[in-house]
């Protein structure tokens, strides 16, 4: 018994540090936003978190926006919203999805 609570909390304590923490959208960075959104909404960078954290992990670890710059999110984002619509076989992603995603990566890397 002693042994097996002591794994679980491991395997626990394994996954809680693997796990990315994404950033929380806030006002503060839709302002800093609208220098490359003009339109860009606190609601559309909640929903591209959303979206980011529910369908991007649905086939790989999801990244830190830090982790890539501008032009590879920009490269890798539209390929990859039609390779999790082909593997789920229908279109979860819509292209404004795919646009919401982009925004909310590319505003939290400018933090």
């Amino acid at each position: 018994m002693k042994k097996s609570l002591i794994v679980h909390s491991l395997v626990i304590f394994t996954l809680s540090c693997t796990t990315l923490k994404l950033a929380e959208p806030t006002e503060i960075d839709v302002e800093k936003g609208k220098d490359i959104f003009p339109n860009l909404t606190l609601e559309e960078l909640k929903e591209g978190k959303k979206l980011y954290q529910n369908n991007c992990n649905l086939c790989h670890k999801l990244y830190n926006p830090k982790a890539l710059n501008e032009a590879e999110w920009r490269k890798i984002i539209p390929p990859m919203v039609k390779k999790v619509n082909k593997k789920l076989g229908q279109q979860i992603l819509s292209s404004q999805d795919e646009e919401k995603i982009l925004k909310y990566v590319l505003v939290i890397q400018q933090r």
